[in-house]
């Protein structure tokens, strides 16, 4: 996702967007919908009911509401 030419966040899938290999959101523009709107996209692209994703010790915990 780009705001103003500039890269603020960016969602990668694998296996016909079935698997979420990379979820990142810029901090300064966390907790502003950005998150969401990613995921929608994978939501309504994906192939399957269930969608995987690899995480790592480190990441930042985030919830998303998956009642759209």
């Amino acid at each position: 996702m780009y705001e103003n030419g500039d890269l603020i966040g960016v969602i990668a899938t694998r296996s016909e967007g079935n698997s979420i290999i990379s979820f990142f959101v810029h901090g300064k523009y966390q907790r502003k919908g950005i998150e969401r709107k990613l995921f929608e996209v994978i939501l309504k692209n994906s192939t399957s009911e269930l969608i995987t994703v690899n995480s790592v010790p480190y990441a930042t915990e985030t919830f998303i509401n998956l009642d759209l």
